[in-house]
């Protein structure tokens, strides 16, 4: 599972297209799950063992996941949370991005509107 979108993140000309999990760390204290994903060219880049070329890292509450106990989230859920949180409207979120890098930085889920399950 992963998501499809594409994202110049270095300014190159060459999107990455193919955002896949690689990593969580939960704080089940703090009732969030950190995310991050690195990003390939596209799903055979990633199969035929190439380094990614960027990763990305976002954040989810329990409640943004709807559950109450962490132990029980899937990756299922957490591309659920972040695609929504990608389509939530601007006011729902912190201050928009002035740019790019900037969206990075911000852990801006909007980052990822559009995407698709690949």
């Amino acid at each position: 599972m992963a998501l499809d979108k594409a994202l110049d993140i270095h300014d190159t000309a060459m999107p990455l297209s193919y955002w896949r999990i690689t990593h969580t760390r939960i704080d089940h204290g703090a009732g969030r799950v950190e995310m991050v994903l690195h990003g390939w060219r596209d799903e055979a880049a990633r199969r035929a063992g190439s380094a990614p070329g960027a990763k990305l890292a976002f954040d989810a509450t329990r409640q943004e996941l709807g559950t109450a106990d962490l132990h029980s989230v899937g990756t299922a859920s957490l591309y659920a949370a972040l695609k929504q949180r990608a389509g939530a409207a601007p006011e729902a979120l912190a201050r928009p991005a002035e740019s790019l890098q900037q969206a990075i930085g911000m852990r801006d889920p909007r980052l990822l509107a559009g995407a698709t399950d690949c």
